[in-house]
């Protein structure tokens, strides 16, 4: 296997570790190795690690003597680590947050659909992440460009550290701002199972998607719960003890019945802003659906790709 643009190739792959060694000409120097690897791990779904490059024969890692010709670097496939951040809405009060576990094989692009099914919004607008000083997203006609398709940029690419944070921007119009920090970082091997995006814990509805933005959406906070929301529930309880009671008259008048459906409407269209349960059950049964129905799970150490 050859790296785009690199003059190294692989010489024999193993399940835990790889030797890379020059197809000719000088000996490659350490950047051009790391540029190697870097460019493996994106087609492995997987970290790389380069572990020497060395101009002597190499004995790391239980590898045997090579011929002063073979100068090379042994890399390692690296298992893929288990992450937990915290996820928060930034200028929302009270304030609106998801803990979360997943796989840092998983990309870019997935940690976008990630947040989706956290705020249960609709991904209909643009988006970004800045990471490391670089901005990320999934390229759209008309949207905003990135250097690198976030589909083949994993997590793992960017080493994290616990206390590390990013932001993530949904909805340019809106304004809504998310931060991500990295709580904890698992490096013992974990079962696939753990890979899968999970929801440990979380506080508040999010603000429906469109809801205008952090400023807009406490506005429609406050007058969700105003003195008009104690009327149409008057309005609605008067209409209904009538007909439990028998009264069959009692949308018989029509401007009762145009009340009542007024007042319906607008309970129901509080609905979003009145919510103060965080339903994690429902947010992980879709997160278990996206991310395991029809999707194939990189194992380094299993090139079959099935699906799962």
């Amino acid at each position: 296997m050859n790296a785009s643009g690199s003059n190294l190739t692989l010489l024999n792959a193993q399940p835990q570790s790889t030797l890379i060694v020059p197809t000719g000409g000088s000996a490659p120097t350490q950047a051009e190795f790391n540029a190697f690897a870097d460019a493996m791990s994106t087609s492995y779904a997987a970290p790389i690690e380069v572990f020497s490059v060395d101009p002597e024969p190499i004995t790391k890692r239980g590898q045997t003597r090579l011929g002063l010709d073979n100068v090379g670097a042994v890399i390692e496939h690296r298992r893929p680590r288990l992450l937990q951040l915290k996820v928060q809405l930034r200028d929302v009060h009270p304030a609106v947050w998801r803990r979360l576990t997943l796989g840092d094989n998983l990309s870019i692009a997935d940690l976008h659909r990630i947040i989706q099914v956290l705020m249960d919004w609709d991904d209909e607008h643009l988006h970004c992440f800045r990471i490391q000083g670089q901005d990320y997203g999934i390229e759209y006609t008309d949207g905003m460009p990135f250097d690198e398709d976030a589909e083949t940029v994993p997590l793992s690419r960017f080493g994290f550290r616990p206390t590390e944070r990013f932001l993530y921007e949904y909805d340019f119009t809106d304004g809504w701002e998310i931060e991500i920090r990295v709580e904890k970082i698992i490096d013992e091997a974990v079962s696939e199972e753990k890979l899968i995006p999970r929801c440990i814990a979380g506080r508040e509805p999010a603000p429906p998607d469109g809801s205008g933005g952090p400023r807009i959406y406490a506005e429609q906070r406050v007058d969700a719960v105003g003195p008009y929301l104690t009327e149409d529930m008057r309005t609605v309880g008067d209409v209904l003890v009538r007909l439990a009671d028998g009264d069959d008259t009692a949308l018989a008048d029509p401007e009762t019945f145009f009340e009542f459906k007024q007042a319906v409407s607008r309970l129901k269209s509080r609905e979003p802003l009145l919510a103060v349960a965080f339903p994690r059950a429902e947010v992980n049964a879709a997160l278990r659906q996206a991310f395991t129905t029809g999707r194939v799970l990189h194992d380094p150490d299993d090139n079959s790709g099935r699906l799962r």
